[in-house]
């Protein structure tokens, strides 16, 4: 299937993503903090990369700007993923090049449905993108 990064300074919320993502058929890798996030980005072109906002080094808003400004990578979707789900967070995401946002903690169906929509996959019409993502 896919190749996913998660990007996420909780080592329980990567393992919790990761577990529901292999099940899914996809191929995960993490990082732990921003700057990592970038690093991996750039190392392994993912399909689909998970977002935390608020991280040490680099936070999320910071890491996506980076990535969306490299042309090695700008073409990748970023989806949020953070327990910041205030409005002007999730406006703020978008803006910083994040086509999608998924409050924490999520239910699986709708985070699986968001990751399958990006994707091109299962039922994407259920779930459609916040804002134009750039296909891999």
């Amino acid at each position: 299937m896919a190749r996913i990064l998660i990007v996420d300074d909780s080592s329980t919320q990567r393992i919790v993503m990761a577990r529901i993502l292999n099940q899914q058929g996809h191929k995960v890798r993490t990082a732990a903090n921003g700057l990592k996030g970038v690093q991996a980005a750039l190392a392994t072109k993912p399909d689909l990369i998970l977002m935390d906002i608020a991280m040490p080094e680099m936070d999320g808003f910071q890491a996506t700007r980076a990535i969306k400004k490299n042309p090695e990578t700008q073409q990748i979707p970023i989806i949020m993923v953070s327990g910041t789900v205030r409005e002007n967070d999730r406006v703020w995401s978008l803006r910083q090049g994040a086509c999608d946002f998924i409050g924490k903690p999520f239910q699986m169906d709708t985070f699986v449905g968001k990751i399958n929509s990006i994707l091109g996959l299962g039922h994407a019409a259920d779930f459609q993108p916040e804002s134009q993502c750039m296909m891999a």
